[in-house]
């Protein structure tokens, strides 16, 4: 029988052998190590270009809630502006919004309606856009409207008004596109699943959807998922639009107060109670119904094409001086009466307070608003700095006269979002902009 015998390598060549092994590393190592730091920054360059065309998607729809344009749906000769509603999402992939109640509530962006560029994200596919129904362009949202949807993962989000989603490349068993073999009206159909992952991957068909069907997700662009998830998503609350549509309609408000004004010697309309009664002899409350001003002001009334006006109308806060109360008989204002003060300018005619959502560190719920006579502290808050200034009034006959306009700078941990708008002989005080 034959004994086989190991091979010895000398020393001297087993040196050489690590020598050789240790050169191949050190050349390999830095090929290997650039080949993952190019791929790695190609994956980040492809999630800034989906970033930037779901940020460019976002900006757009909130200058649209913003501005609140008249809608495409209506008869062409009854239009309605809508401010604080966004379009419907497209449903056919044909780049239009689709009707006031929506057909689906998940969808892509409307570009068309919106009149920006057919955006997409960098696999080269259109956004998909996802609407809390109580959003949608037949409403007139307030402050007091609460997205729907919520989001979760990485993040945790409720209250959200509307999802931006870029799908990235096809992941998994998704198909997408349309050949020979594939019906055409399909392919513009809501496959949502083969574009989208996870929780994303379901419609909404109904004005109230149940808990898991309003729930999204978002994960970080380097997490690893099984099964794959690329969706880059990014949310739209209240927070980001409703402001500067609260400021929006204190500022028509405070117009209508005017105009009011200037056709009766200064003297201002009464306010009104929270169910829209007018409370003659007070000098704080709501807005004054729609009656207390002439048909031409149509803003004020709420007529045609302002609506929306109306929705908010119980919502705007009214304070007037006790110089410029609505007397029985028109007389001229009096002069010897006192004013109201703002932000330390004691000249102010009349105020307008729009409330923000309602601050849960303020003691403030939706319910508690929604209740008959709401306390105003339920709406309105007080200078966290200086709490005998504040908006919310206990007595309408004898407010404390003493209001806020700009917000505080805040010491602690109270919270302030009232929008206040104001009338003042002032032509430099707190209520010049």
């Amino acid at each position: 029988m034959t004994t086989s015998k190991l091979r010895v390598i000398p020393r001297h060549q087993r040196g050489a052998i690590i020598l050789v092994m240790a050169l191949l590393l050190g050349i390999l190592l830095p090929v290997l190590l650039a080949a993952a730091d190019k791929q790695r920054q190609a994956g980040a360059n492809r999630q800034a270009r989906s970033l930037r065309a779901l940020v460019a998607a976002r900006d757009v729809l909130i200058a649209r809630a913003v501005k609140g344009r008249r809608d495409e749906f209506s008869p062409s000769e009854t239009p309605q502006f809508r401010p604080g509603s966004l379009p419907c999402p497209d449903v056919n992939n044909d780049g239009s919004a689709d009707g006031s109640n929506c057909e689906n509530y998940v969808g892509r962006l409307p570009y068309k309606t919106l009149e920006t560029d057919d955006l997409r994200d960098a696999s080269g596919e259109r956004l998909w856009y996802v609407l809390s129904p109580n959003f949608r362009p037949g409403l007139y949202p307030t402050s007091n409207t609460e997205g729907q949807l919520a989001l979760s993962g990485a993040m945790h989000l409720r209250q959200v008004v509307a999802l931006l989603i870029a799908p990235g490349g096809v992941v998994g068993n998704q198909s997408r596109g349309c050949d020979d073999q594939k019906d055409k009206n399909e392919c513009r159909a809501l496959n949502v699943a083969n574009y989208l992952e996870g929780k994303n991957a379901h419609l909404i068909d109904t004005v109230a959807p149940l808990a898991n069907e309003a729930v999204f997700e978002a994960w970080s662009a380097d997490s690893q998922r099984n099964p794959p998830f690329n969706d880059t998503v990014i949310a739209i609350t209240s927070d980001m639009f409703m402001p500067q549509v609260e400021h929006r309609i204190a500022r028509e408000a405070l117009a209508c107060l005017d105009a009011y004004a200037n056709s009766n010697n200064q003297r201002f309309p009464w306010p009104t109670s929270q169910s829209q009664v007018e409370q003659t002899g007070t000098r704080f409350g709501r807005f004054p119904v729609a009656a207390a001003f002439a048909p031409t002001e149509k803003i004020c009334r709420g007529s045609f094409p302002y609506a929306y006006f109306d929705a908010w109308r119980s919502l705007i806060f009214y304070g007037v001086a006790q110089a410029h109360v609505a007397h029985l008989a028109d007389s001229a204002s009096d002069s010897t009466g006192s004013y109201l003060t703002v932000n330390g300018d004691s000249s102010v005619k009349a105020v307008v307070i729009l409330p923000g959502r309602p601050l849960e560190s303020e003691g403030q719920t939706l319910s508690a608003r929604q209740s008959a006579e709401a306390d105003t502290r339920q709406f309105l808050e007080a200078d966290p700095n200086n709490l005998l200034r504040h908006n919310w009034q206990v007595s309408a006959t004898a407010p404390m006269d003493r209001y806020v306009r700009t917000r505080p700078a805040t010491t602690g941990a109270r919270q302030f979002n009232d929008t206040l708008e104001c009338l003042s002989d002032n032509k430099s005080g707190a209520c010049v902009n």
